[in-house]
């Protein structure tokens, strides 16, 4: 169920990129200096947002997954990405990047 709810979870964010990156996709007869240099100019682009195609400040909705299981027998498979992964017990001190429960300051 991770794998497959990661899955979701990158479709959603995909969706979200391909739709914003639209705004800053070529246009059409005017040769890649040419386009580099008008995007740069009326788009106020960097050089990384345009390699991008995203600006700093352009953010993306969040996703929130929810699963709920209706099955009748009770769910014995793993439900988080740290359950599928043979982790070694001296590797555990990193199971919060896995999981994502990093916190940053």
């Amino acid at each position: 169920m991770p794998m497959r709810v990661m899955g979701y979870d990158y479709g959603s964010y995909k969706k979200q990129y391909d739709s914003n990156a639209v705004k800053y996709k070529t246009a059409k007869g005017l040769s890649d200096d040419e386009f580099i240099s008008k995007m740069k100019r009326t788009k106020g682009l960097s050089d990384d947002e345009f390699i991008s195609k995203m600006k700093r400040t352009d953010k993306f909705i969040p996703i929130i997954t929810i699963v709920i299981y209706y099955g009748e027998k009770a769910w014995d498979g793993a439900v988080s990405l740290q359950g599928m992964l043979d982790i070694p017990e001296e590797g555990m001190g990193w199971s919060g990047i896995i999981t994502g429960n990093v916190g940053y300051s």
